[in-house]
C-alpha cells in the first residue's frame, strides 16, 4: 500500500500538432539507468521505459545491508489523436482500453458529478485542461497519535465534503485565461471553511 497506491495519467490532444509531436519524438532518449521496451496491447504500441535508482548509499565498512534499488515506470502510447502517459501499466492498458472501446466505461468520468459541475468552469478554447477527483479522505487509515486523536480532528473537518479540483488554459485573441475552482460541499463546518 501507501506509494504503490497513487498513479498518474495525462491524456494529450495532438490533433492540429503532429508534427511538434513528430520532433519531439525524434529528441527523446532514455536517461541514465532507464531501460526501454515496447509492447502491444489491443493493436496499440506502449513504449514502457523502466529506471533503476539507488535509495541510499553503500556503505564504506560494510556494517549495514546493500543499499536497495527502487524500480519507477513511465509508459506512453499514441491512440487517434491523443497522447498517453502513466506510471502504472495497470492504468496504461485501462486508459487504451476506454479509448478503444465505443461505448464509455459505466465508471467512466463523464457521469462523475464533481466533473461535470466543473465544465462551467472551462476556459474559452482551451489548451490544457485537469480535473482531480479528490477520494473521501475521512476513509483513510490514520496513525494512532498520543497527542491527539487524529481521525476524530480529521472527522470534524469533514473531509468528503471535497469532491474535486479544476483548472483549465486557454488562449484568446489577445489574452491567456486560466481558471480554476475546488468543487465540494460549501456548507459551514468542513475543512473549506479554511480556504
Amino acid at each position: 500500500r501507501g506509494a504503490d497506491t497513487v498513479h498518474v495519467f495525462v491524456v494529450l490532444n495532438r490533433k492540429g500538432k503532429e508534427a511538434q509531436w513528430s520532433r519531439l519524438h525524434a529528441k527523446r532518449k532514455a536517461g541514465a539507468n532507464a531501460q526501454v521496451s515496447r509492447y502491444t496491447f489491443r493493436g496499440v504500441q506502449i513504449r514502457k521505459t523502466t529506471t533503476t535508482k539507488a535509495v541510499a548509499p553503500a556503505p564504506a565498512d560494510n556494517s549495514a545491508p546493500p543499499p536497495v534499488q527502487k524500480l519507477s515506470h513511465s509508459l506512453e502510447a499514441s491512440l487517434g489523436d491523443y497522447e498517453l502517459y502513466s506510471d502504472n501499466q495497470a492504468l496504461m492498458e485501462s486508459l487504451v482500453t476506454r479509448l478503444r472501446d465505443a461505448a464509455p466505461a459505466s465508471d467512466s468520468l463523464l457521469k462523475d458529478a464533481a466533473y461535470q459541475r466543473a465544465q462551467r468552469f472551462r476556459a474559452e478554447r482551451p489548451m490544457l485542461e485537469g480535473f482531480v477527483k479528490v477520494p473521501d479522505l475521512s476513509k483513510a487509515p490514520f496513525p494512532p497519535s498520543p497527542q491527539m486523536n487524529t481521525e476524530a480532528t480529521i472527522r470534524e473537518l469533514h473531509p468528503e465534503r471535497l469532491q474535486g479540483v479544476w483548472f483549465s488554459a486557454g488562449m484568446g485573441r489577445d489574452r491567456m485565461l486560466v481558471r480554476g475552482a475546488l468543487l465540494g460541499d460549501m456548507s459551514p463546518g468542513s475543512m473549506l471553511d479554511l480556504i
